[in-house]
């Protein structure tokens, strides 16, 4: 399991998982937006399942 599915409660995202760092680059067009979409759809569907 890759680091898309991590479940912790009460978590920073800014300083766990790196949204303080994601974000920008995003912003900027460093990182792609539909890349975040892509990790995004492929995610919630294992989160509906689980929870």
């Amino acid at each position: 399991m890759g680091t898309d599915l991590l479940q912790m409660a009460n978590i920073n995202y800014n300083k766990f998982l790196l949204g303080g760092t994601v974000i920008p680059l995003v912003k900027s067009g460093q990182v792609k937006e539909a890349l975040i979409d892509e990790k995004v759809r492929r995610i919630l569907p294992v989160m509906y399942h689980v929870a």
